[in-house]
């Protein structure tokens, strides 16, 4: 026996705007999160290292350290974001949610939090495990899991890195930071 659901047109006009709605987050979130990738390999690159450096120096990760950026970094950060949402007319709701979102995930990276998503971590949503293995002393891992949030820019660009459970020194060559205090730096 078959169910057929009786649906008023307003209802049916509902679910299709949810569904557009729904649709439309999807492509939003994609675009941003192709940003802070890009962005975020700026950041590591030799023009814009200086401003990311601070944030890197942090020698073990808390909440703390995702707040922990340089002013002009975060500044253009947020005038990136305006561009991209303003370029396309993206709803502001939407910004605000996805920037949330990316926000507490964010958090979580930074937290002494050490555990992985298991596939779901290699090959959709960055875990704690793949950020510590970003934040890493290590050489080989400089450059790594510049994603922050998508797995698949990474696959795509070859900054892909699974994590390293012996990852358990972090900050940056030669750290002109740290010296006196958290709050001196």
């Amino acid at each position: 026996m078959a169910f057929k659901f009786n649906i008023s047109q307003g209802e049916e006009y509902l679910l299709k705007a949810a569904s557009v709605g729904a649709a439309l987050l999807g492509v939003v979130a994609v675009w941003s999160f192709f940003k802070n990738y890009i962005w975020h390999r700026m950041l590591h690159s030799k023009y814009f290292w200086e401003l990311h450096a601070f944030h890197h120096s942090a020698t073990e990760l808390t909440l703390f350290t995702t707040m922990r950026t340089h002013f002009w970094q975060k500044n253009i950060s947020v005038f990136l974001d305006a561009f991209l949402f303003s370029l396309f007319a993206f709803p502001v709701e939407q910004f605000f949610m996805i920037t949330a979102c990316y926000q507490i995930l964010q958090y979580l990276h930074h937290s002494s939090a050490t555990f992985d998503f298991g596939w779901v971590g290699r090959w959709v949503i960055f875990s704690p495990a793949h950020h510590r293995l970003h934040h890493s002393l290590k050489p080989q891992y400089f450059g790594k899991n510049l994603g922050s949030s998508l797995v698949i820019w990474d696959r795509l660009f070859g900054t892909y890195c699974d994590p390293d459970p012996h990852v358990d020194t972090f900050g940056v060559p030669e750290n002109r930071y740290n010296r006196k205090s958290y709050m001196h730096d």
